[in-house]
């Protein structure tokens, strides 16, 4: 199984423990599921058909580089199409869903592929915290401001998949400004970063502050 298969086959069968129970409203959602809802959010990742079915478009063949005018678009229900080539060469190579990502770009056979592999860990867990984010507010959207989402790691998306940061954002804006409507406050979303240059800053003025001291970080 290559790494693109095995990746489609993970995230099209991972449900949540919500969306396993019979009895609720997102019975059936998985994580392919939030994807297509990302990408239909996003500028030029997705689409939605005329009657309504959200589909992602995959600009570039991951296998013979072929770049159909469109791209290749993968409608929710059907996990993967077939590349067809550019019409001189034949390709048959099955493009999958999940190939939205460009996770499969990073890797390469003549290095280590540790930094690719965090990086395909910090997409999925991105697009694991939209798949609660979306099942909540579907859910119980007043609940939800009860609710603080830890992420650990930056909240931001870097690579290949940093497409995924817009329509996180617009999720999450929109879940927000949802909840001020009903008149409750909208829910906490926190990133923890133990390394990288803002822990280092920390490190090094740790001893001036105060304990439990809530330091904003600004640009300046």
């Amino acid at each position: 199984m290559t790494r693109r298969s095995s990746t489609a086959s993970a995230v099209a069968s991972t449900r949540s423990s919500e969306g396993e129970a019979t009895q609720t409203g997102t019975r059936g959602e998985r994580l392919i599921d939030t994807l297509y809802d990302l990408a239909v959010r996003s500028d030029r990742n997705g689409t939605v058909s005329g009657d309504g079915v959200p589909a992602v478009v995959v600009r570039t063949c991951p296998c013979c580089r072929f770049k159909p005018e469109g791209g290749f678009v993968i409608p929710s229900g059907t996990p993967s199409v077939v590349c067809q080539g550019d019409g001189d060469t034949p390709c048959g190579a099955t493009v999958y869903a999940t190939d939205v990502l460009r996770l499969h770009e990073a890797f390469t056979d003549l290095g280590g592929n540790e930094e690719t592999l965090t990086r395909v860990m910090n997409a999925a867990e991105h697009i694991l915290l939209a798949h609660y984010m979306r099942i909540g507010a579907q859910e119980n959207l007043s609940g939800l401001s009860d609710v603080c989402f830890m992420l650990d790691g930056p909240l931001a998306i870097f690579g290949m998949p940093a497409w995924l940061n817009r329509p996180i954002l617009r999720l999450i804006h929109e879940i927000r400004e949802r909840q001020r409507a009903i008149g409750v406050q909208p829910f906490l979303l926190i990133g923890l970063q133990k390394q990288g240059q803002v822990a280092d800053h920390l490190a090094l003025i740790g001893r001036y502050l105060v304990p439990n001291t809530v330091l904003a970080v600004s640009d300046d």
